[in-house]
């Protein structure tokens, strides 16, 4: 799994969510969004975020300082491993993508093939590989407030099975591969000539 240098990290959210009696699993790409107020916001609801991923020394910083804020419910771990980011795609339920810009992203493919409903910024690649309500869930706002509320959708349906089920089958359905690029590329070289 390939990241882009600006990816800041990648992490498993556990957060238990006290009105459903329910615990939710989310991998996440963190980026614009590595403030104090979705760290506290999820370890005051109970949640408990694990962080393992390597990127930029002011994110890496912030997450080290919402780990001593909150030893009880938020570790960080800095640095990068394949095959453990494979683990948290494949165990988790969501996988959290607040960047400001994407310009391709590879994470929210990844999660899709898993069945891990991408939560992601509306824009770039984010927006042009994830169907909002289908094969997980954007936001329009760059913001901690916007992110927020996308994360309250998705909880929501994490409470409707039959509809996560769909979600997830159609996540996982979606090809991301040149087959269909090909094919375009060909009908329209098959037209000018």
């Amino acid at each position: 799994m390939s990241y882009i240098a600006r990816l800041s990290a990648l992490r498993l959210l556990y957060t238990f969510v006290p009105s459903t009696k329910k615990a939710y699993f989310i991998a996440a790409s963190w980026n614009d969004c590595c403030d104090a107020e979705f760290t506290d916001g999820a370890s005051d609801a109970g949640g408990q975020i694990v962080v393992t991923g390597k990127g930029e020394p002011r994110f890496e910083e912030a997450l080290l300082q919402a780990q001593e804020r909150a030893p009880q419910s938020i570790a960080v771990k800095i640095g990068f491993d394949d095959a453990e980011a494979r683990k948290i795609f494949a165990g988790s339920d969501f996988t959290l993508m607040p960047s400001s810009f994407e310009p391709c992203g590879l994470s929210q493919m990844y999660a899709q093939r898993f069945g891990s409903l991408p939560i992601g910024h509306r824009t770039g690649g984010l927006a042009e590989t994830i169907v909002d309500g289908e094969t997980g869930f954007l936001f329009d706002q760059a913001s901690a407030p916007g992110f927020l509320g996308s994360l309250c959708r998705a909880f929501s349906t994490f409470g409707m099975k039959d509809r996560l089920d769909r979600m997830r089958r159609a996540a996982m359905a979606q090809a991301f591969n040149w087959r269909q690029s090909a094919k375009s590329y060909a009908d329209i070289y098959r037209s000018s000539i």
